[in-house]
């Protein structure tokens, strides 16, 4: 006998509370999302504050596991999501950061990564970064992923070398 699962609507998600990390709601079913140990909350909140400190400068609002709908019944939850010009104004941003990161778990799977990122990517952010604590690597995406030495949008001021991420 077939089971089938009930898709989770929306609602219903936002509704859920959760034990542990909140899932990503991929086409009406939930979807757990690698823990963070110490090493990817660390990338993390440094990336973060960096931003932070960016922020009134160049109008960067950074946001820490942000979730964001990129669809009607996809919600995607970003390591960093960071919003250029104003604040966001809906509590689920529908519109695309100007730039997400996604910062690997060490359970992670890179299909699912490359996955995700290609999401974004259709769904317009401007800037896709990842980085993997465990590697010690700094990636770009844009269709492809490319290892880089450090992380750049030169027209928002931003530079981020490997040695301000890892130590």
């Amino acid at each position: 006998m077939a089971t089938t699962k009930a898709a989770v609507s929306v609602e219903d998600y936002l509704a859920m509370s959760f034990d542990g990390p909140a899932p990503e709601l991929i086409d009406g079913e939930l979807v757990d999302r690698g823990e963070a140990m110490y090493p990817h909350a660390k990338a993390q909140s440094r990336i973060s504050a960096i931003f932070g400190r960016n922020r009134q400068a160049a109008a960067l609002f950074p946001a820490v596991a942000m979730r964001l709908q990129l669809g009607e019944d996809r919600i995607r939850i970003a390591d960093v999501a960071v919003f250029r010009g104003a604040e966001p104004t809906e509590l689920i941003p529908s519109q695309p950061p100007f730039l997400v990161v996604e910062v690997v778990s060490r359970d992670d799977r890179y299909v699912d990564i490359l996955s995700k990122l290609s999401e974004y990517r259709e769904w317009g952010v401007e800037h896709i970064w990842l980085v993997d604590p465990w590697l010690r690597r700094l990636s770009v995406f844009d269709g492809d992923l490319h290892t880089v030495p450090s992380l750049r949008i030169p027209d928002a001021g931003v530079a981020i070398p490997p040695e301000r991420l890892f130590d």
